[in-house]
């Protein structure tokens, strides 16, 4: 057997992690006891009418990821969890629908219906107690039969993970093994919903800063991957605002528009954020590639070719400070 592992290659070329997450507008966790082949929704338990349903979404382009979740025991019943983005120009990340059914054959007829409406339910209507802390689902990869640095990395943070969360009496968090949602060469990766920003190499107190958002903000500067509300380049634009707003930065809804060159490489990307005040900041950059950042990678344990990995670079960050226009009354005349 091979010693090669792809997350201790990235480390020794100190790839930057930064605008390596897809963004996605949906993701669709599926509660499923392991294990999990290769390809997750491959897995024997799982029904043929839901690999059906997956297999047209996907056909279709739809923007949705479909993850297999465990949380250690073989469940009574299977819960079902739909992130879905929020709607209108600002966005703060995703909201949660939740149920549970009897067996897997009944899952993708739920699913189907929820992905048919227009807007899923708001969280009040799931959340009994609107008092209580939202809930808040932190998926590990963990998936080893896809890439054995998942389950080498994965598996013994997942532990540490549940110890934390239990230390700090976090009981609004809860804690998932999950299949592969991308980038194994930096395992362990994680998922944070609801506000969907991944993660990777992280460790313990990495892991207690980013469940208390507290200590020094620099410190996710080496595990951040991106948010995957925003398309790769600009992740590294909301990297870098992040980290000079600080932990206030995960409060604020964004809005982004990004315009394509053609005269050159790159491209020229606006991120607008919606201060507490009814302000809107508004930041203008090129993004343009970089090459002492970008690498050239086995991606995979078992890739047999290099693939190289653009990162890209900040040039000539602008901002301005605007106020929203007052709504338009419909007077009917």
């Amino acid at each position: 057997m091979s010693s090669f592992f792809c997350s201790e290659a990235s480390r020794l070329a100190q790839e930057d992690l930064i605008g390596t997450v897809m963004p996605y507008r949906a993701y669709v966790l599926i509660e499923c006891p392991m294990p999990w082949t290769a390809n997750a929704l491959e897995s024997k338990l799982i029904p043929d009418s839901l690999r059906q349903l997956v297999q047209a979404v996907q056909q279709s382009g739809l923007p949705i990821r479909f993850l297999l979740v465990n949380q250690g025991q073989h469940p009574t019943a299977t819960r079902v969890l739909i992130y879905r983005q929020s709607s209108g120009r600002f966005c703060k990340g995703y909201h949660r629908w939740e149920t549970s059914v009897e067996h897997l054959e009944q899952v993708a007829g739920v699913i189907q219906a929820q992905l048919a409406m227009r807007e899923l339910p708001c969280e009040s209507y799931w959340q009994t107690d609107q008092n209580a802390p939202p809930i808040r689902d932190l998926l590990i990869c963990v998936h080893g039969s896809h890439d054995r640095c998942c389950a080498r990395y994965g598996i013994p943070f997942y532990r540490d993970a549940v110890a934390l969360q239990a230390q700090l009496g976090l009981e609004q968090v809860r804690i998932w093994k999950a299949s592969h949602f991308g980038g194994h060469r930096f395992a362990p990766t994680l998922l944070d919903f609801p506000d969907g920003r991944c993660y990777g190499r992280l460790d313990r107190s990495l892991l207690q800063s980013i469940l208390m958002h507290s200590g020094p903000i620099d410190g996710l500067k080496s595990i951040y991957r991106g948010w995957s509300i925003l398309p790769p380049p600009l992740q590294v634009l909301e990297r870098e605002l992040m980290l000079n707003w600080g932990w206030d930065w995960f409060r604020y809804p964004i809005a982004t528009r990004v315009v394509e060159r053609t005269e050159m490489p790159g491209l020229q990307a606006e991120l607008s954020v919606l201060l507490p005040d009814g302000q809107v900041r508004e930041y203008a950059a090129e993004l343009i590639p970089d090459p002492e950042q970008s690498r050239c990678l086995l991606g995979s344990c078992h890739a047999a070719q290099p693939t190289e990995y653009i990162k890209y670079a900040i040039q000539s960050l602008r901002t301005s400070k605007v106020a929203l226009p007052e709504p338009q009354s419909s007077a009917v005349a």
